[in-house]
């Protein structure tokens, strides 16, 4: 791999393109065919910067302000492009950091907030202006704050107020450098053999479940965790085909792996109602989903997977608190707004028809 060149004041540093060992494009791993779907991934360590990504030696995959001196643009041509319209650049770096924040990764959310509040900082900005981004910061700043390698650097919780963005910034820049310099730690060849040996657990997990050897598939699932580092997406593809096997009551163990690094992903908040309802035990989900939310905070997604599984227990009145939730969290949730439609006809129903009216509610 090529020497690291810097990337600003600040900033760290990011290995600069280069020539990829073995080939322009080696062979497509089992976690980059489970990603397939749903964009790149970014890896905070690993020889690869994501799928369809190829003739690149990176240690993670630098945000496009982000790169080498030697291949970005002029300074006088980025500031002018910045300076044009700095409130929507304010904007698209959030808005990609939240999307990079649902897709599992970790250094790029980080480095999209950072750049956003560099711009708020250096450049002055209308009242109205900081109203539109205030929400989108304060979403992102609580998205950050549920990631555990944030969490364990920074003391408390990450607030937004008016006129403390440099305080931010203060608090993020440290974060970015010590992520990233452990990133660096593992050797590229170390992180390509380990991963190939995940990929190797998972395949023959995979071939086990489709014997019926569940116990079998589950040793070799087990062994891909403990080679967990950044994978995120390795604990939903192994419920997805433990689920797809009927191995319901086994899948909770990696749904629980999955909402610890992103506690309102809508796939995994769905399989784990799913998995209850197959089990027959909806206290399984409620208290996997309960010490979560106690402990990282529930998104809209984590409230609606609660409302469907308190219905199942007809606990009417709680199931409908969060799916106004839910509703409250994300307007466009149709899920959930439907669920309470269900939920307020019965109410209104149950208030004509007296006491003794306990009809279940479908869960979804």
């Amino acid at each position: 791999m090529t020497n690291p060149g810097p990337v600003g004041p600040g900033w760290g540093w990011v290995a600069r393109p280069g020539p990829r060992p073995g080939g322009p494009r080696g062979p497509v791993s089992v976690l980059e065919a489970g990603l397939a779907g749903r964009g790149p991934q970014c890896s905070n360590i690993g020889p690869e910067a994501g799928p369809g990504k190829p003739g690149r030696d990176v240690l993670y995959s630098a945000p496009k302000m982000l790169y080498n001196r030697t291949t970005r643009p002029r300074r006088g041509a980025r500031e002018k492009n910045r300076m044009a319209n700095p409130v929507q650049t304010v904007i698209q770096h959030l808005s990609r950091a939240k999307a990079a924040f649902l897709k599992g990764e970790t250094l790029r959310p980080l480095v999209s907030v950072a750049e956003a509040l560099k711009i708020v900082v250096t450049t002055k900005l209308h009242s109205q202006d900081m109203a539109k981004i205030a929400g989108l910061l304060r979403e992102n700043l609580q998205n950050l704050g549920r990631m555990e390698e944030v969490a364990s650097r920074i003391p408390g919780p990450l607030a937004y107020q008016p006129g403390g963005e440099r305080a931010l910034l203060a608090q993020l820049v440290p974060v970015i450098k010590a992520i990233h310099a452990d990133a660096r730690r593992e050797d590229t060849g170390a992180v390509r053999e380990r991963k190939l040996k995940i990929d190797h657990a998972i395949i023959h997990g995979t071939n086990a479940l489709q014997g019926g050897k569940v116990e079998e598939a589950q040793g070799y699932f087990r062994e891909a965790v403990e080679l967990y580092a950044d994978e995120h997406a390795m604990f939903l593809i192994i419920a997805d085909r433990l689920q797809a096997a009927g191995a319901f009551k086994e899948s909770f163990e990696y749904l629980r792996g999955a909402l610890g690094v992103n506690p309102d992903d809508r796939k995994a908040c769905e399989m784990v109602v799913t998995a209850s309802e197959q089990v027959a035990n909806p206290d399984r989900g409620l208290t996997l989903l309960r010490k979560l939310s106690e402990k990282k905070g529930a998104g809209p997604h984590m409230h609606l997977a609660l409302a469907r599984l308190l219905a199942l227990k007809k606990q009417w009145t709680q199931a409908e608190e969060h799916a106004r939730a839910a509703l409250l969290a994300r307007e466009d949730l149709v899920d959930a707004r439907k669920l309470l439609r269900r939920l307020e006809a019965r109410a209104a129903k149950a208030a004509k028809a007296g006491p003794g009216l306990d009809s279940p509610v479908p869960s979804s």
